[in-house]
This record gives structure tokens, sequence and C-alpha cells, in this order.
């Protein structure tokens, strides 16, 4: 009974939790950090969290001798820069001798090293840029013998060329780095790219055509004249890639729209023709543009994506909607923060409890000020008024009257991130999340191995790209990770106490003993 008794005490402390989408007082000043880089411009643009808590953010910063170059800035979990990476928590790179250099995209290997991309433009070619950071932030020169590597992609013979990498993500299973973007030929044609990159930092020649693929066959009847990007994609463990991105008809008066697409390619990077019969699916959701920029998978191959739809000149809204694992897409909903507002949508993340964060920028056509936006929708697709005010939230960073949200991410705590700009400077939000409300002991689903353990826990169940969590007898949060393999994963608990812990993966919790 006293063992019973304990637990329902230590479960309780969980449950009670704060009213959702509040800035988080505990971080940064009053839930909100601002880093200037340099005295020019400086833009946020994609995060990612390492599995110590810390919080890596990358943009680009505009620097008066050498131009626009990538930036990255570590912060620990409380927001304070970090001064054990770079010159006080900042790197930034210039890639070519004065080049412009523009990053959109982060992520980080199972070593802790950190993978960015985006653009490098010398003036006459701007090719599609990666670099790879050790953990201290220096370049590490294990990849492609620099710490850099630019790739152009030829098409029609355009020259100057102009190649833009939007995402870059890790595929752990191999240690291959997937970009995905868009090639720009003249002003209003284009055609979304791939690439894919040893973890040495070669192009993979068993991926597509020597390791790029380029000029998709998309589905229109007359593709010449139209901008086609990718701006997200995920990487399954067998290393299939779904995409999302949009396409358009730039300059061609009242025919002007852009409708999202979703693109599925097998591991080689050949077209899934499983996937709607020809390896794409795309949707309009109104009569002009239909702009997606993010996606996330489900275990059952089908998929949730967002971005953006116009309604009116002065009316856009954010839009999210559903692909089956066959490639049928389906409409899910909007969401309009004023009948006067550009709402943007250019983040999404799933939490524990399965409900679906979306966030952005909403842009006041009235006083042309603009905020960090974010809404959160329930399982079924309908508005979670239990979130912020109605299912909403908005952010201004006080005497700034113009902030742009880029990206969101949720920490194993629950507790949600976005990134983007105040100003000319990098600007960082914290809200409060739903932490544990919803709870289960399911050993069924969740076992554990062996128990009591000395050293390592094994986790067995369907947890492929998940993170976990481990509380101690306190409730406090004592170590957090991610679960990379399908079936079974090995977690090191050397560091950990002898006692009694929970380790929740998917909202379901489950009890060991550590000896």
């Amino acid at each position: 009974m006293k063992k019973i008794l304990l637990l329902g005490t230590f479960m309780s402390s969980f449950i009670a939790f704060s009213q959702d989408g509040t800035l988080d007082l505990s971080f940064g000043s009053g839930g909100k950090v601002i880093t200037s880089i340099n005295s020019g411009e400086d833009k946020a643009r994609s995060v990612s969290l390492q599995n110590d808590g810390k919080i890596v953010v990358v943009g680009y910063t505009y620097n008066p001798v050498f131009g626009y170059d990538f930036a990255c800035v570590r912060y620990n979990s409380d927001g304070s820069l970090d001064n054990t990476f770079g010159a006080n928590g900042k790197v930034s790179y210039d890639l070519q001798t004065g080049s412009d250099d523009k990053a959109y995209s982060v992520d980080i290997q199972m070593d802790g090293k950190i993978v960015i991309a985006g653009y490098s433009d010398d003036g006459s070619d701007r090719a599609g840029a990666v670099i790879r950071l050790n953990t201290n932030g220096t370049l590490d020169t294990t990849f492609n013998s620099t710490g850099k590597v630019l790739t152009n992609f030829t098409i029609y013979n355009s020259n100057p060329r102009t190649d833009v990498f939007r995402v870059v993500k890790i595929h752990h299973v191999t240690g291959n780095i997937v970009v995905g973007g868009e090639c720009i030929w003249n002003s209003d044609e284009s055609r979304g790219i791939f690439a894919r990159y040893t973890s040495s930092g070669q192009l993979d020649t068993t991926f597509a055509d020597n390791g790029k693929l380029i000029d998709l066959p998309f589905p229109e009847s007359n593709s010449i004249g139209f901008m086609f990007s990718i701006e997200d994609l995920k990487i399954k463990s067998n290393g299939k890639i779904t995409a999302i991105g949009w396409s358009d008809i730039p300059g061609n008066g009242s025919l002007l729209y852009a409708r999202q697409y979703v693109c599925r390619l097998n591991s080689n990077g050949t077209l899934d023709t499983t996937f709607s019969t020809d390896g794409f699916s795309s949707n309009s959701f109104t009569t002009s543009d239909n702009k997606s920029y993010s996606i996330l998978l489900n275990p059952d191959d089908s998929s949730l994506f967002s971005g953006s739809s116009r309604w009116s000149s002065t009316d856009y809204k954010y839009y999210f909607g559903t692909v089956t694992s066959g490639g049928t897409v389906n409409s899910q909903g909007s969401i309009d923060f004023s009948s006067n507002t550009i709402d943007m949508c250019y983040g999404m993340a799933k939490a524990g409890d399965g409900k679906i964060l979306l966030s952005g920028s909403s842009i006041n056509n009235s006083s042309s000020t603009s905020t960090f936006s974010m809404a959160r929708i329930n399982t079924n697709y309908s508005t979670d008024t239990t979130f912020g005010t109605n299912g909403l939230v908005i952010t201004d960073f006080g005497t700034n009257t113009y902030s742009e949200s880029f990206d969101i991410a949720i920490q194993p705590d629950e507790k949600i991130i976005l990134v983007g700009y105040t100003g000319n400077d990098f600007a960082i939000a914290r809200y409060t999340g739903n932490v544990l409300s919803t709870v289960s002991f399911d050993s069924s689903t969740l076992k554990l191995y062996p128990n009591p353990t000395t050293s390592i826990l094994n986790v067995k169940g369907h947890f492929e790209d998940k993170s976990y969590q481990i509380f101690d007898i306190n409730s406090k949060l004592v170590k957090i990770g991610e679960l990379n393999t399908i079936e079974e994963n090995a977690i090191s608990i050397e560091d950990l106490k002898s006692g009694i812990y929970l380790i929740v993966i998917d909202n379901i919790v489950s009890k060991f003993i550590k000896k």
C-alpha cells in the first residue's frame, strides 16, 4: 500500500499544469529572448533541440564587410547564451570570400554535430550549401575536408544558376543527409530539387542521378512557366522520403495561383508509384494562393501538412490537411487570426498528446505590424479552445513593430519554442505546453528490461523518432533523449542515482528501478 500511495503522489504532481500557450516566465526575459549577432540584419529561420536540452537556432546575419553569412546560436535551456559554443554562444560563417550566404534549416546528428543548409551566392552563381559544425561550433573538417559543400543543379543550361536548399534532414539509420529546395533558372521558372550526401559530405551516387534529383515530372499539363519549391521533408527508417512544397504560375494575371504538392520518393531517389500512382499528390483549397511549408508523418505513412491560403488580397489564413498513405489529399480546416491579417503558417509540430501546433506570423494590414502567431488543433482537427485565447496565441516583442516566426519545436517537457526575428535580431519565445495532462500506464505497449537495471535500460515498442523523458521520485526531469529504431532502443542510465524513476514516451508511462 505504501508503494501505491507513493506512486499516486508522484503522478499527481504531473497532472497539475498551467494554462497552455502562455509565455514561460522561466525562459529569458518574460518568456522571450532577443539576440543581436552583427549590427545589421539578423534573421533566425530554423531550430533544433539537443538531447541535453540546449537549443540550436540558425539563420543569417549581415556583415558590413562580407555581406550575409550563415549564423548559428546555441542557448541553454533557460534561454541564456551557451558560452561553450563559438564566441559567447554565437558563430557565423562566410562560405566563399565575400559571398552572400543564408541558412534556412538545421538538423542535429546522433553524435551532436550540427548540419545546416541554405545557399551561397558569390555574385555570379548561387549554389545550394551545407555545412557541418562540431559540438563547439567550429567547422567539422571531416565533412568534405572543409566542413562545407556547395552543390549546383544544371537545368536547360541555365547560367547563372540559382539553387537554394530550404530543408535538411538526417537519416539517423545511415547517417545520410537529405536536402530539398529549388533551382531557379529565370524570373518565373524553377524546379523542386533534392540531394543526398553521405555522412562524409560527398554526394551519394546511389541516390537519383549521382546524388541529385531535379526536374521532377510534376503532373501539370504544361509545366513550362511554373515555379516549384520543396519546403519540408521527412525520412522514414526505410529511407523513403515524403516531401511537401508548392507550385505557382507567377505573373499570369487572373490565372495567378499556387497549389500544394506532396511527393514520395523511394530510398534510391525514384518516385514511389504506390503513392497516388505517380508519386505526386496535389490540391488547391481556394482559387488562388495555397502554399504548404510543413509536413508531419504518421506511423501508418499518412501525413498532415500545413501552410497558408489566400482568401482575399488582405486575408490569408493558416490551413491544414491530411494525405492518406496512398496519396489522397483531404482539406481539414483553416484558422483566421483576423479578417484583416496576412496569417502565414510556416511551422508545425505534434505534442505528446497528439494535438498539433501550427506557428508562423500574423501581419496586420491596418497598422503594418507583424507578430509571432500560433494555434493548436485537436486530434479531430477542431481548434483547441483550451490553448491561449480560444486556441490562438499572438506574441509581440515590445517596441519592435515587425516580428516573424519561421519554425517551431516542442521540448520533451512539452514546452513550445518559436524562433524568428524581431526588428533586426534573432527572436525566440517559449510557451507552456500540455505537460502530461493525460498519461497512462501500459506495460503491453511500453516494455522495459532488465528492470531493475544497473546501466542499460532497453525499451521495446513502436516508438521510432519519439522522444523520451525520465523523471525521478521528486518529479524532476533528469534525462531526455530520442528513440531512433523501430523495435528496440537501449538507453544508458549509468549517470542516474539508484532509485525509482518514471519514463514517459508518447504519453505512455512506465516505472523502472536503477540499482
